[in-house]
């Protein structure tokens, strides 16, 4: 079978092999005699061409030509072919490299939760174990004194009664579920609690000062001189009731099982709360 060979004119074969066929025909007029039998004349496969079957090489065309303009004409088609698949091929590299840094990107957001989830843990366990050695600590001095130490009963109660959170998180799932509505009121039972406290405040004024409870108060420790030892709560309004509000929704929970002295801002004993109530003397 004999090979052949398709010729497709392109635009780099219309800017090269034409002209040359023009040019003929312009020198044969002017030399007024035709051109030789089996001359080529521009139009056409000229008759240096040499046809072979397709080697099969990537890139290489099935005609080459000895013609210099054609030859370039199809070496400039080759190396556009040869661009084009280079670029393919930087282009799924791209993806390829995209995918890779995603993957990445993911790989390093798990270890950073990892991390930070640990050193939660790390944190609760810290915390737990600084509040154990202080209520050792304050426990013995208020069998034999009057302790006032608003911050370390809430600390206390919060992580007997959530012992798996930190201490801001323990809080404020409390204060959402036990003290404060949605809308930033006292709910009844703590606006209960403020009345039975009898104290002038503002109920408005002591659900501002619960919202935030936990990182307003202070570690300073007092020692008031009252005639009762123990635990003391309270202090000038409202921070002091807010605080007082805390501390009997805390023992109710069971997690404060002790009774706790509450004051005024001058340190006088003002009532008891014990197991959730507010008992008068």
């Amino acid at each position: 079978m004999k090979a052949c060979c398709t010729l497709v004119l392109t635009p780099y074969l219309a800017r090269y092999a034409l002209p040359l066929g023009f040019n003929n025909m312009i020198a044969s007029r002017g030399t007024q005699h035709r051109p030789a039998a089996g001359a080529w004349h521009g139009f056409g496969p000229p008759p240096s061409f040499q046809v072979r079957k397709n080697s099969g090489e990537r890139g290489s065309p099935s005609c080459i030509p000895r013609h210099g303009l054609l030859q370039r004409a199809l070496m400039v088609l080759n190396r556009t072919q040869l661009d084009a698949d280079v670029a393919a091929v930087m282009e799924y590299m791209s993806e390829v490299e995209k995918k890779d840094l995603e993957k990445d990107l993911e790989r390093v957001v798990l270890e950073k939760d990892l991390e930070r989830k640990i050193l939660e843990k790390d944190i609760v366990y810290l915390e737990k174990e600084l509040n154990r050695v202080q209520h050792e600590k304050l426990q013995a001095q208020a069998a034999h004194s009057a302790v006032l130490c608003n911050r370390h009963l809430l600390e206390v109660g919060l992580q007997k009664n959530s012992p798996k959170k930190s201490l801001s998180r323990a809080y404020l799932d409390f204060c959402r579920t036990e003290l404060l509505d949605a809308d930033g009121s006292l709910k009844g039972t703590a606006k209960q609690l403020l009345q039975d406290l009898a104290v002038d405040t503002k109920p408005a004024d002591v659900a501002k000062e619960l919202k935030d409870l936990i990182h307003e108060l202070s570690k300073e420790i007092h020692y008031p001189q009252l005639k009762e030892t123990g635990f003391v709560c309270g202090g000038r309004p409202p921070l002091g009731p807010a605080v007082a509000v805390a501390v009997c929704h805390l023992q109710s929970a069971g997690s404060l099982p002790f009774n706790v002295t509450f004051v005024d801002g001058d340190f006088r004993k003002l009532s008891v709360l014990s197991q959730g109530r507010v008992i008068k003397d």
